[in-house]
């Protein structure tokens, strides 16, 4: 109610309350420097959701710059291992187009 006394009235609100977003991520395994090795990311309680994914790689686990590598935008990144890539630590950061943002875990790639 306004001063003036003027009423205005919505409509009917609800709310939803969306499941957790929880994002998981698998080290990829090679054998010999060169060899393509996978990371894979995945995501619970996103059921239906639209999903962004963004790799990211720390040398110390705890800074974290986004990959700018052709994949880094997908769940799974494949890439040729080599010793500079196996010195550092990956984790993927999943943004759900209604805003719910997870990230896995840090991940390696691991020399069989």
């Amino acid at each position: 109610t306004a001063a003036d006394g003027r009423v205005a009235e919505t409509g009917a609100v609800s709310f939803v309350r969306l499941p957790a977003l929880s994002a998981t991520a698998a080290a990829g395994a090679f054998s010999r420097w060169g060899d393509v090795a996978t990371l894979a990311c995945e995501v619970a309680g996103a059921e239906g959701a639209e999903l962004a994914y963004q790799w990211q790689y720390s040398s110390d686990g705890e800074t974290w710059k986004s990959l700018t590598w052709e994949g880094a935008d997908t769940a799974s990144l494949s890439k040729d291992v080599n010793s500079s890539r196996a010195n550092k630590v990956y984790r993927c950061v999943v943004t759900a187009a209604d805003g719910r943002v997870a990230e896995t875990g840090a991940v390696s790639f691991v020399r069989l």
